[in-house]
């Protein structure tokens, strides 16, 4: 059973490295503080105060893939999902149509608001940084 200062370090790094990459021709851009709990309540994304909430439950720490960050556990599909909010939030200027296009096609799988075109438009142009089509990176969140 993998410990909770493990995968907080884990999904440190792997936020770190994939952050690295997306901002790379950003240098302006700053990260966002990332924040972590316990509990078995879905992250979230603060544009306002530019912090991710990061949750990792208890019944996840025993995940057998849970240390494994080229596997798709919990915690880097909830990572992946607040960054591309973080992604929309601070490069996203305008929808594209191709994400306007998803956003029609996966309107009622991303409840609440922000899912919209341009979050879609954020997983349109980030879905081949993890060599995936929009649609396979939109069922893995």
């Amino acid at each position: 059973m993998a410990t909770f200062e493990q995968v907080k370090k884990l999904v440190e790094n792997t936020y770190g490295r994939i952050w690295g990459d997306w901002y790379a021709i950003y240098p302006e851009k700053t990260r966002a503080r990332l924040d972590f709990r316990k509990g078995g309540f879905s992250g979230r994304y603060s544009h306002k105060c530019d912090f991710i909430l990061c949750s990792i439950g208890e019944g996840n720490l025993d995940d057998s893939d849970i240390l494994n960050s080229d596997q798709w556990p919990v915690w880097k599909r909830e990572l992946v999902h607040e960054m591309l909010h973080e992604y929309q939030c601070k490069v996203v200027k305008a929808p594209s149509d191709l994400g306007r296009q998803f956003a029609e096609k996966y309107d009622h799988r991303f409840l609440g608001e922000g899912h919209g075109e341009s979050f879609m438009t954020a997983i349109c142009e980030k879905a081949p940084y993890f060599g995936m089509t929009v649609d396979e990176l939109a069922d893995r969140l």
